[in-house]
This record gives structure tokens, sequence and C-alpha cells, in this order.
């Protein structure tokens, strides 16, 4: 990261010249557009759903499902995009779940959509740079595109393919194109959970695929869910290092913040607060619940 805090504004051209390396960082950031993406090698035809090797992890969970999805919605009026890991439990040969709510980004752009009773377009990914895994996992602030933060950790543009609707990412291994219709649910679940029990099964929209692709020779990845240390414990721990020296600049009175893998990273968390004026670790507190 580039360095100027003691600096003045604006920087003169020798400071920006000394640290030249460290902005070239700036080019390397975004998308870049290419005329074929590699994961459109194949064309499924028919669509079938069926013949991708999705898991069934647990005795008692509701069906196979993609363990590593990267879903990219974008919100029905301002294109603003969001890519995030939600379960996709496979129904049949066309339709899966999709475990979202309303406060996740591709939930909140499907209750858009259906303010407008519109279909929301969605594409689901799987494979590609482990940095589109993290970026999508990772709790970025609103309107902050995924995208752009996987391209800073691989240190490179994202490669993508420019089509009718949704980009395609070049990278990834297999490309799940369609729909989510308005006011459509479905039953979807129970499935083994973090914390060692089986999660309740509720109604949730209903992914319908249109087009799948894929690589000549795909590699579908795969994950085990459920009770730690599982894969998803390195994960967590991993950003939780990443996104640790951000947490002061959101929140000033927090010094340091910490999530335990044992609790899923969600329930529990230690915080040092810095103490300035009385009960001002109880305003961190309520900054940190939000």
């Amino acid at each position: 990261m580039c360095q100027f805090a003691t600096e003045h504004f604006p920087p003169k051209l020798s400071t920006l010249w000394k640290k030249r390396k460290d902005l070239s960082v700036f080019f390397r950031l975004g998308t870049k557009k290419v005329s074929k993406a590699k994961v459109s090698e194949v064309k499924q035809n028919p669509v079938d759903l069926e013949a991708i090797p999705m898991t069934h992890s647990w005795e008692e969970d509701g069906g196979s499902f993609i363990t590593l999805p990267l879903v990219y919605t974008e919100h029905p009026e301002t294109k603003v995009p969001n890519l995030g890991m939600y379960r996709i439990q496979r129904y049949d040969k066309k339709t899966t779940g999709l475990h979202w709510q309303i406060g996740k980004g591709g939930g909140f752009h499907y209750a858009e959509a259906e303010k407008k009773n519109e279909p929301l377009d969605v594409s689901i990914f799987v494979g590609g740079h482990p940095s589109l895994i993290l970026a999508a996992i990772a709790p970025l602030p609103e309107n902050v595109p995924e995208l752009l933060i996987a391209s800073l950790l691989s240190h490179s543009k994202i490669d993508i393919e420019k089509r009718d609707g949704h980009p395609i990412i070049s990278s990834c291994e297999f490309a799940l194109r369609g729909k989510c219709r308005p006011f459509v649910r479905r039953l979807e679940g129970p499935f083994g959970d973090h914390y060692g029990y089986y999660s309740l099964a509720h109604e949730f929209p209903v992914f319908e695929c249109e087009e799948v692709y894929h690589r000549k020779d795909a590699i579908f990845p795969i994950t085990v869910v459920g009770k730690p240390p599982q894969e998803d414990l390195y994960i967590g721990n991993y950003l939780q290092k990443l996104l640790s020296p951000l947490f002061p600049i959101v929140m000033p009175q927090v010094r340091d913040l910490h999530t335990f893998s044992e609790a899923g990273f969600h329930c529990i968390a230690s915080a040092k607060i810095r103490e300035r004026y009385e009960k001002e670790e109880m305003a961190a507190e309520f900054r940190i619940l939000g």
C-alpha cells in the first residue's frame, strides 16, 4: 500500500517518483475485457446441472449443493455489482435454491427486483483465482466492488468477457447463467452447519439456469462445510488478518478486534477499545454490533 502519512498534500512530484513502485499497483486494479473467456470453452446443450459433480456432504442434508459458489448480481437500477457466496442447493437439471437474505448484497438486489416485479439476472461462477473466493466472503462495505478487491489481492486485473447481461469471469472453471424470478420460493435445506448441527429448512428464492459453460478439462472445487476446524477456518483467519488494519479506520475507538473460529467468526468477538470519554466503550460496542 502507498504510504503518504508523513507527507504533505498534495505530494511533491519527487515524492510520487520515490513511490512509483507502490503507485504502479493502481494500474493493475479492476477488470480487463477479453474477446473470449476461458471458462466458455464448452457450452452445455441442453442444460443439465445433474451432470455437474456437486457434493452431498452430510447424511441429513437437503441435497447436493455448490460449496464454493461465486454469485454475481447487479442492482436493478444502479447496476452496482456484488459478488457473494451463498449456498446453492441443486433441485433438478435446471433449478437450484439461492440461500440469501435481504441483508446480503445479492439478497438486497433481489429484494429491489421484487419491488419492481422483475426477474433478477444471476451468474454463478465456480473456481478461478483464489482471490475471488476471498473477495466474495470478505465483509466489505456496501458498494465496494468485490472484483476490485480480488484484483488487488491477485496483483492483476480480472479478465472478463462482456456479453448480453453480466460479464463472464474468464479464469473460472464453471459459469452458470440464469434468473431469479420474483416471489418464487422453494424449501431449501436442512444442511450441516458450522456449529455442529443442522440448520433448519426454509423457503428461499429459486435460480433458473439458462446456460452452463465450463473449461474442456474443468476442475470442480469443493470444500467441507461443518464444525471447525474445516477449510473455512484458515480462510477466515486469513481474512481477519488481512482486514484488521481497517478496523481503526472505520471505527476509530476500536484498537483491535478479534472474532473466533470456534463460533464460525460470527457470534463471539473481543475488542480493545480506546476510551477517550465516559462510556465511549458502549458507543464502540453498538458500532461493532452494527
